[in-house]
C-alpha cells in the first residue's frame, strides 16, 4: 500500500523492475531523482492494490472520490515539491530522468483522477513539458537509449503523453517519438511494446486508449 508519509525513502519492494538500472553509484546518489523514484514505487504499489480491487468490485471504486484522494494525493503533493534542476547550471543525466519522471508520474496521477471525475483539467501542460524532455532535440537524448530497460521507461512515459488528453501537435508528436523508438530499436510488435509497458505502473483504465493509440500508428505511420 503507497505510504502517506511525504518523507519519501526509495524501498526496492514496489519498484518497477526497468528502474533498477538506475541503481548505480552515480545516480543513487541524487537524492532528488531517488526521490521521484520513490514516488513511482508507490505508484506501482497503488496500481497493484487498485487492480485486486477492479477485480473484486469493478469499476464502482471510482466512485469513491475521497478513498482515491488519500491514496494519491500524498505522492501527488511529494512529487509537486520535488524543484526542478537549479537552471543556469550545468544539467546532469540525473536530472533529466528525475525531471521526466516527475512529468510522467504527474501525468499518470491525473487520468487517474479524471478517470474518479475528482480532476476538472487535463494534464496537457504536463505532457506538452515531458515531450520536451523526452524529444528527439534533446542534448541529453542518448540517455534514454544506454540501455533497454531505460527505453522501456521512456516508451511508458511516451505512451503516457499519447494516451492523455493534450493538444494535436504534442499529440502528434508522442506518436512519432514513439514510432521512432519502434523503428530504431526494430520492436517486433504493438502487442509486445505493451508486455513491457506494463511492468511499470499500470491500470486496465489505459487499455483501450493504448489500443487506438496503436491503431493510429499503425494507420499513420507505418
Amino acid at each position: 500500500m503507497p505510504s502517506a508519509n511525504l518523507n519519501h525513502q526509495l524501498t526496492l519492494d514496489t519498484l518497477p523492475a526497468p528502474l533498477f538500472s538506475l541503481l548505480n553509484g552515480e545516480i543513487k546518489q541524487d537524492t532528488r531523482l531517488t526521490s521521484v523514484m520513490s514516488c513511482i514505487a508507490d505508484l506501482n504499489a497503488l496500481a497493484t492494490v487498485l487492480r485486486a480491487e477492479l477485480a473484486t468490485n469493478g469499476d464502482a471504486i471510482w466512485d469513491d472520490e475521497e478513498r482515491m484522494g488519500f491514496l494519491m494525493n500524498p505522492v501527488a503533493y511529494h512529487l509537486l515539491r520535488q524543484q526542478p534542476a537549479i537552471s543556469g547550471r550545468r544539467v546532469q543525466r540525473s536530472d533529466m530522468i528525475s525531471e521526466a519522471l516527475r512529468l510522467g508520474s504527474t501525468v499518470w496521477i491525473i487520468e487517474v483522477k479524471r478517470r474518479c471525475r475528482s480532476y476538472p483539467g487535463t494534464a496537457r501542460s504536463w505532457v506538452s513539458a515531458l515531450l520536451n524532455i523526452l524529444s528527439e532535440d534533446t542534448d541529453l537524448q542518448s540517455i534514454w537509449s544506454r540501455d533497454s530497460h531505460l527505453q522501456t521507461v521512456r516508451l511508458w512515459l511516451l505512451i503516457l503523453c499519447g494516451i492523455g488528453e493534450t493538444s494535436d501537435q504534442d499529440h502528434e508528436l508522442a506518436m512519432r517519438m514513439i514510432v521512432g523508438v519502434i523503428k530504431k530499436h526494430r520492436l517486433a510488435s504493438w502487442k509486445g511494446i505493451m508486455v513491457d509497458i506494463r511492468r511499470m505502473p499500470w491500470l486496465d483504465i489505459f487499455e483501450s486508449r493504448c489500443a487506438t493509440l496503436g491503431q493510429q500508428i499503425k494507420g499513420n505511420f507505418t
